[in-house]
């Protein structure tokens, strides 16, 4: 049994690796990137050596990814992407305080479900279960309204 864990695979070495996948080239990766081409090749190569796989067949013409490459993308996009969510999550200031509002009833039944649901896809740390929203409530509270409302 290797004592070896999991393969960290850094953030910066992905980023440059998917912008070698999109652009198709190690000097436009670096121009987008603001770097130079040497670096790219360097973060690609310790990206290779990272997973013990070739991700990127060079030759004359240009570059492509390899199977193993075409993977890493999908692999890449993902884990760059949670780490977005993640850096956004920790990084943005946390909502305080209580929120209150009046609304239709028109609204209330209407529409009112869809933006509740949107706020907390925005803001899952506030949304139920959290000790300081009640959800709950005003869910019991439409849907009795709801059962003994009849519009004309």
């Amino acid at each position: 049994m290797s004592n070896e864990g999991p393969a960290v695979l850094d953030p910066v070495l992905l980023q440059t690796f998917l912008a070698v996948a999109e652009t198709g080239s190690f000097t436009q990766a670096g121009v987008q990137l603001g770097i130079s081409q040497p670096t790219v090749s360097q973060h690609v190569r310790r990206l290779e050596s990272t997973v013990s796989r070739t991700l990127v067949a060079r030759d004359t013409r240009g570059v492509r990814l390899t199977d193993n490459g075409d993977a890493m993308a999908g692999f890449a996009r993902t884990i760059l992407a949670a780490h977005a969510t993640a850096d956004a999550y920790f990084s943005g200031v946390a909502a305080r305080g209580r929120l209150r509002f009046g609304a239709a009833d028109d609204l209330a039944i209407t529409q009112l479900p869809r933006i509740l649901r949107d706020f907390r896809k925005l803001h899952p740390q506030r949304g139920p279960g959290s000790p300081r929203t009640r959800w709950s409530g005003w869910r019991r509270t439409a849907s009795r309204w709801k059962s003994t409302t009849r519009c004309r």
